[in-house]
């Protein structure tokens, strides 16, 4: 019985890099390499903040409290519009958003306007109420 030799199983050409690829080509060392930015992302909370949320009673409280910093700064300094969607992505529900603001806003490190029953509260951080 006579075997198949490897030749006769697969087309070596296929298998083959095209030198003038310039996806398959090494880099050369050389060369210098383009730098990648990585942005790291991080929220500043103040010092009153730390020792104001020792009180807080919830998880949620803390969390929100993050959201709030964060999507103030992110905002320029504006005041942030607390929906649904945005405290889930913190992990806060829909159920807890308004206890955590509740509790923050006695803690006096946020001022909450609430314009109509339906319409997501409007949250702005006290930074300097100190």
């Amino acid at each position: 019985m006579k075997t198949k030799s490897t030749a006769d199983v697969f087309d070596l050409d296929a298998f083959r890099i095209d030198p003038n690829d310039p996806h398959l080509v090494p880099e050369k060392a050389g060369e210098p390499q383009p730098k990648k930015i990585r942005r790291r992302q991080f929220t500043i909370v103040p010092r009153i903040w730390m020792l104001q949320l020792r009180s807080a009673k919830k998880v949620t409280t803390y969390r929100l409290a993050l959201l709030l910093l964060y999507e103030h700064w992110r905002n320029g300094g504006q005041p942030v519009r607390v929906t649904n969607v945005l405290a889930a992505k913190f992990g806060v529900p829909r159920r807890s958003k308004y206890s955590a603001l509740q509790e923050l806003e006695r803690l006096n490190l946020i001022v909450m306007e609430k314009s109509s029953p339906w319409a997501a509260p409007l949250a702005t951080p006290l930074l300097s109420s100190f």
